[in-house]
């Protein structure tokens, strides 16, 4: 039974909630851009395909493997793991940034 003005759905993560915020009738595409020998890319695949799941809408994820530096330059890569939201890189300020490269990169996540 739903609690009252409930859907009977469990809650959303606020990064679901922001999938959920960002999708359109087609669907999101989600990208990840990564470097060969980068410790984190399938570690957050998995977990991307997860939030997804919970989410419950239509995405495209594309996995993408940066082969050099040149391409990094070109792909605007500010590190390895990157994930783009149709597009846009999911972390605040980044469209700023120049320091792309062959690199890795952390995310600040909440603790839970």
């Amino acid at each position: 039974m739903a609690p009252p003005g409930g859907t009977g759905a469990p809650p959303r993560s606020p990064a679901a909630n922001r999938f959920a915020a960002a999708s359109t009738s087609v669907g999101l595409k989600v990208e990840i851009l990564y470097f060969e020998g980068c410790p984190n890319h399938e570690a957050l695949v998995s977990h991307l395909h997860d939030l997804v799941a919970r989410a419950g809408i239509p995405v495209r994820v594309e996995v993408i493997e940066v082969l050099d530096d040149a391409t990094s330059q070109r792909e605007r890569l500010l590190g390895s793991p990157t994930v783009r939201v149709n597009g846009r890189d999911i972390e605040p300020g980044a469209e700023t940034r120049t320091d792309f490269g062959l690199k890795c990169r952390i995310y600040r996540t909440p603790r839970v």
